[in-house]
């Protein structure tokens, strides 16, 4: 099975230089979805963009109430890998100038693609650059990629990426990063499955409550710089 999806997300991966408007096919579909979304209820500009992979998806169902009184607007689709990002960014992201963006995705990319971190990187940071074009002063949270039993052979290429967006965030004003993989770990460092749906892979409900807790006040500070109007390079 995991050859099948290495296989069709290999067919679909492209890297930041190719056209950022060609649309992944896979998920057509669900960006299509958005964009009537928005068309029937058209979202605030100025809100909290939470954009990502199966983690930002499945936090749709709470997403809203856990950062009222913001405007959440959640552009999470399953299965996403940081080129989807990239290229549908001017159809769920930039459209949108929000004030702050929580972003969560790099980890399908790993276990699917012959990719490294350093590429995955180098594709948050393009996607970077497509919101900040539309609005320099947008603020970033970057959600640490969650190591998990179900993925245990690409333990090692996540530490190196978390690494990357840990660093990125320290060195560059309005950026924040938030690694939520202790909240995930025993202290003998076995996984907390509690936290953790049956596959082994996604944050139960309990997990992501926990979350919450760990990343609101990052949020709230990147929301109150925003509102400060503090200048980035």
């Amino acid at each position: 099975m995991r050859t099948f999806w290495l296989s069709l997300l290999c067919l679909l991966w492209v890297a930041p230089q190719v056209d950022a408007h060609e649309v992944p096919i896979k998920f057509e579909n669900e960006i299509v979805a958005f964009e009537q979304q928005d068309k029937v209820s058209p979202p605030l500009s100025k809100g909290l963009l939470m954009v990502g992979s199966s983690t930002i998806r499945f936090w749709a169902k709470t997403s809203s109430t856990d950062f009222a009184p913001y405007p959440v607007i959640n552009r999470g689709f399953g299965g996403a890998i940081t080129g989807d990002i990239v290229k549908v960014a001017h159809r769920i992201a930039t459209p949108y100038r929000p004030r702050v963006v929580i972003y969560g995705c790099g980890g399908n990319d790993l276990f699917y693609l012959p990719t490294t971190p350093e590429q995955v990187f180098e594709n948050i940071k393009t996607f970077v650059g497509l919101m900040r074009k539309e609005d320099p002063q947008v603020r970033f949270v970057f959600l640490a990629i969650l190591k998990v039993p179900s993925r245990l052979s690409i333990t090692q290429s996540t530490d190196t990426l978390n690494q990357l967006l840990k660093k990125y965030s320290e060195e560059n004003p309005g950026m924040y990063f938030v690694d939520h993989n202790p909240l995930f770990t025993h202290t003998d460092g076995s996984p907390r499955l509690d936290l953790m749906l049956d596959d082994h892979l996604h944050a139960n409900a309990q997990g992501y409550r926990e979350i919450v807790q760990l990343i609101r006040p990052v949020v709230d500070q990147a929301w109150s710089d925003s509102a400060k109007n503090l200048s980035l390079p």
